[in-house]
């Protein structure tokens, strides 16, 4: 796997998955929910060879 990503496609994927988040962040009562669920997932899309899903 590699590659280069090009930072248009870098920021068109971060808001494809801002727009996937907000289809269900109403589910989340609080906002602190809402952005650690968000955070969960860039960690878990992250390139990082190790995921724990927030870093």
């Amino acid at each position: 796997m590699g590659g280069d990503i090009s930072e248009s496609d870098a920021r068109r994927w971060s808001d494809g998955l801002a727009g996937l988040h907000e289809r269900f962040a109403h589910r989340f009562a609080r906002s602190e929910s809402r952005k650690s669920a968000l955070a969960y997932m860039r960690g878990l899309l992250s390139p990082l060879e190790r995921k724990n899903g927030w870093t």
